[in-house]
């Protein structure tokens, strides 16, 4: 599904509108009407969605008039109970190992544009932030605030405070810094084009202080559901799309894949026509979202982009790029 047209719950249109448009409601009833959603579909205690191309015009038009650093004035609405299910599941969860596992998994229920992937070395575990597709010129505010958002998360199941987290923003700081530190409230760092939250991995065995059995089952099933029925993901599609963010693209082929999990290629293969997708689609997706943020946010040759996803020759890469697009990377990275 084209990243404009994945469902974002309707509650951050209204939290946006009521944190960065707190005009008259006719106002915004126009605002609205402008990028084509009903006024009523963010009525309080509506649990609807709308496509995300729609939601981020709205951004885009709002912020137009917005000094740098107008999308911090979100970060501190963003607690758990701002993500609906997802963010009680991960409040009621035993430890935060077991939250992190439920983030990762039901992330895009919540948030269509983003992609996360979990790592650990030198005693620090990661949370990395991946935009899903070409962003616009909402990428650095999407991702700030993304990042931010995980590190209240974090904080908020443990009731550890944000001491020991870190938020490593790309590029170099803006003038916003110190608004930043002061949303994210603990230490931020820029460095290349990444952007994760740190914390020591030990942290993940940390009992959740709001740990809840009934809670976490119920939550769980919510966002299952959600998933099932919204997004339309699979556990198995998940996990492998998990994989290839964590190799950037490279993917390491079926049987190998296949292998990992302790079956055949046949059996991964029947797995994944039974929920309506293949591995093909799975891999053609994450190279998609990956190679249309590269050509718009780098200045990486397209032959280096290719390389850097896995694809030998660069021929290959405009093919299957065209196929995703409509249009070479060159001519996409003009447009």
């Amino acid at each position: 599904m084209p990243l404009g047209e994945r469902p974002l719950p309707a509650a951050y249109v209204r939290l946006v509108l009521e944190t960065l448009s707190p005009q008259d409601e006719e106002r915004r009833r126009k605002q609205l009407r402008a990028v084509g959603i009903r006024d009523d579909a963010v009525m309080p205690g509506q649990t609807t969605t709308v496509p995300f191309g729609r939601a981020a015009r709205l951004m885009e038009s709002i912020s137009a008039d917005l000094p740098p650093g107008w999308h911090l004035a979100l970060a501190a609405r963003l607690d758990a109970a701002a993500h609906g299910p997802l963010g009680y599941a991960l409040l009621s969860s035993e430890t935060l190992g077991d939250a992190l596992a439920a983030l990762l998994e039901y992330a895009e229920i919540r948030f269509p544009f983003l992609w996360l992937v979990q790592s650990a070395a030198r005693g620090h575990c990661s949370i990395e932030c991946l935009p899903s597709g070409d962003l616009g010129s909402l990428r650095q505010p999407l991702m700030e605030l993304s990042a931010i958002s995980i590190a209240r998360l974090i904080a908020q199941v443990v009731g550890r405070g944000n001491d020991g987290l870190s938020v490593v923003l790309a590029g170099k700081p803006p003038a916003y810094s110190r608004q930043l530190r002061e949303a994210a409230g603990a230490e931020v760092r820029h460095s290349g084009d990444t952007v994760a939250v740190l914390f020591p991995a030990a942290w993940l065995g940390l009992p959740g202080l709001y740990a809840d059995e009934g809670m976490n089952r119920l939550s769980l099933g919510r966002c299952r559901d959600l998933r099932d029925r919204i997004c339309r993901r699979s556990e198995i599609e998940i996990d492998l799309r998990q994989e290839l963010l964590a190799r950037r693209g490279r993917a390491p082929g079926l049987e190998a894949l296949a292998k990992s999990r302790h079956m055949s290629s046949r059996t991964l293969i029947r797995r994944l026509k039974r929920q309506g997708t293949s591995y093909r689609r799975i891999v053609a997706e994450v190279h998609a979202g990956l190679a249309a943020d590269l050509l718009r946010n780098t200045s990486l040759p397209v032959a280096e982009i290719a390389a850097r996803l896995g694809f030998a020759d660069p021929a290959n890469f405009g093919r299957a790029f065209r196929e995703w697009f409509g249009a070479s990377p060159g001519r996409y990275r003009d447009l």
